[in-house]
């Protein structure tokens, strides 16, 4: 199946393994490269460790108590930022996890991100 707006909103998700198209949503044009790493916009990042991780939106939003894969969509589609407690749980449940530190060369303090 094609990744595509129209099969999204008739409440198709991604499927195993995940299609072409799909990966190349979060594979092409997604990040920019900048000195101190990638640079990624939130739904990019989730929607980047779903594909890596084989996570459909069906999945994710059962594991987040969540009633339909859609709220899962909304998350990953809407033009205004994600909830960061919604974006830590999220990565957290596929394994991954999000630290804040300073900007900067050098020995610096890290903090773990928890919801």
């Amino acid at each position: 199946m094609r990744f595509s707006r129209k099969n999204y909103k008739k409440g198709k998700i991604f499927q195993k393994p995940i299609d072409k198209a799909t990966k190349m949503l979060y594979n092409t044009n997604v990040a920019t490269q900048t000195r101190g790493g990638i640079t990624m916009k939130a739904q990019e990042i989730i929607g980047k460790a779903m594909v890596n991780e084989k996570v459909t939106q069906k999945a994710m939003a059962e594991a987040m108590g969540l009633k339909s894969p859609q709220a899962i969509g909304n998350i990953l589609y809407r033009e205004n930022s994600v909830r960061v407690n919604s974006f830590v749980k999220m990565l957290n449940l596929m394994g991954y996890e999000v630290v804040v530190r300073k900007a900067g060369i050098g020995e610096r303090e890290e903090w773990k991100v928890e919801v």
